[in-house]
């Protein structure tokens, strides 16, 4: 499994399963690259002890009104759009290094890329992103020891524009209550629609709660890979600022990426 999706409701914790996620792949030797395709959420970046984000890729490409323009074009024409006279996106595939290094942070064998931010009042809507998104994924290759992890926007929209298309495995998360693990269920049917490898987490579950939202899971035909108990510590940490890397996060968060490496 070499590039993997996390989707789910927002609030969930999707940022946060990406940060431990890529401690796990780190802790077993993989390289890992994130990429921040939620284009609301600001805080990535944070998570990884960075003061700042990378600049986005959209600038690299000349921003979004030239991304809009070649969206525009290809509605015109009735051609798939296409970034075919840009370097390195005109090539079959590409590897992260042929980016300029102000789009990339890094911390050992992590990266951290950006794919763009919705900064502006009427900037319109965030389909350049989408589209860039998709198409990173389709591009960039991956080498033997390394694994992508895509932090997904909020919700299912990603799955109509065929995000999800482009990566081996979607990780759904959901907290304990009935219209999130609606949401995750209605993105764990989409990501088997399109035949990837699906896994279906839980988090922030009360030890008390546990098998009542087994349960309610269950009676949803969602199989739980993994339960991520809530943790006064990790949120303790959150209101200054900071991770909690606990093993009450930590163990669940190893076990799972064991379990997506394991062969189909």
């Amino acid at each position: 499994m070499k590039k993997i999706a996390i989707c789910g409701k927002g609030g969930v914790g999707k940022s946060f399963l990406t940060y431990v996620l890529t401690n796990a792949f780190l802790d077993q030797g993989f390289k890992v690259i994130v990429v921040d395709g939620d284009e609301s959420n600001f805080s990535l970046h944070k998570y990884f002890g960075f003061p700042s984000a990378p600049q986005p890729l959209v600038d690299f490409l000349g921003g979004k009104p030239a991304l809009k323009e070649v969206l525009r074009k290809s509605f015109q024409s009735n051609n798939e759009p296409t970034l075919e006279e840009v370097n390195p996106f005109n090539q079959k595939t590409f590897k992260l290094s042929d980016f300029p290094e102000e789009y990339i942070l890094r911390k050992g064998n992590m990266a951290l890329v950006s794919i763009g931010k919705i900064r502006k009042s009427l900037e319109g809507c965030a389909c350049p992103y989408g589209f860039l998104t998709k198409k990173f994924l389709e591009k960039i290759a991956l080498g033997d020891g390394e694994v992508l992890l895509l932090d997904t926007e909020a919700g299912v929209e990603h799955f109509g524009r065929g995000i999800e298309k482009e990566v081996d495995a979607v990780i759904v998360v959901a907290e304990p209550y009935l219209d999130s693990i609606e949401v995750a269920k209605r993105a764990y049917n989409l990501a088997k629609e399109l035949s990837k490898r699906t896994f279906f987490v839980l988090n922030k579950v009360a030890y008390e709660l546990r098998e009542k939202v087994l349960e309610l899971c269950k009676a949803n035909g969602l199989e739980v890979d993994a339960v991520f108990p809530y943790s006064s510590k990790v949120y303790e940490a959150s209101i200054l600022g900071k991770v909690g890397l606990v093993d009450e996060v930590l163990v669940p968060a190893k076990e799972l990426a064991s379990r997506i490496l394991l062969p189909t």
